[in-house]
């Protein structure tokens, strides 16, 4: 893939920071660029990969698709422009009793697990409670995941989105780049923009609960994709579009 990271996010390249945190540095400026031209722990694919929400409750699927789409795009000769897997057709290629839920109100740490095994991955859950090395547990994640540039692995988290400055709700994003000795994590944020954010801010933002629950949220580490993972839509009807 030689595409830039630029003509993906909306960011002004000039921007240093993220429109409502001036702790998160866009991915579409300058420096976010250099920083992740600095580090060799990064899923390259992620690049064409990302994708955009359309609805509120969409972001797990969305993430989910992201990290499916840099599989294929690495993979297999895919040559069309539109991307293999969205939000709406997840729901047909890899269905479900989770599925419609997922789309509809949206899904917890637990459920997104779920499903993800019901379709066929590999994972360990890793709610933050659970996590005793802390945000420390969340860096060795990243780091066993994104060594070898595998777009067979893959990163979710699980957040408030404090951490991007819209306030507390829930939310999913992939993980795109981790920079381990400036200790920020690339959070590819599919409702707002790409941003580097400090690994501890990033962890503290899992580390909360969901609702009256008693349930916190926290990441998902992917170690295996479905066998055979290919777009089984129609395909010519995509190339006429």
């Amino acid at each position: 893939v030689t595409r830039k990271w630029n003509c993906y996010f909306n960011m002004p390249k000039g921007n240093k920071h993220c429109k409502h945190n001036r702790t998160l540095i866009a991915l579409g400026c300058e420096e976010g660029q250099q920083i992740l031209s600095e580090t060799s722990l990064k899923q390259p694919t992620f690049v064409p990969a990302y994708a955009k929400q359309t609805q509120r409750t969409t972001c797990g699927l969305v993430s989910v698709a992201t990290l499916f789409n840099a599989n294929v795009l690495a993979t297999q000769q895919w040559t069309n422009t539109t991307l293999p897997y969205t939000e709406h057709n997840m729901l047909a290629e890899f269905p479900n009793d989770l599925a419609q839920k997922l789309f509809q109100r949206g899904t917890s740490l637990g459920e997104m697990g779920h499903y993800l095994t019901e379709i066929g991955c590999s994972l360990t859950v890793h709610p933050a409670n659970t996590c005793i090395a802390g945000s420390q547990e969340f860096r060795q994640a990243l780091k066993q995941t994104l060594t070898h540039n595998n777009v067979s692995e893959g990163v979710l988290i699980n957040y408030t989105t404090d951490l991007v400055g819209r306030g507390g709700g829930g939310h999913w994003s992939p993980v795109a780049a981790f920079h381990e000795k400036k200790d920020l994590v690339l959070v590819m944020d599919c409702w707002g923009y790409p941003c580097w954010v400090n690994v501890v801010d990033c962890f503290n933002a899992m580390d909360t609960t969901v609702g009256n629950t008693g349930k916190k949220r926290g990441f998902i580490r992917v170690m295996e994709l479905p066998p055979d993972l290919q777009f089984l839509g129609d395909t010519e009807e995509q190339d006429a579009a």
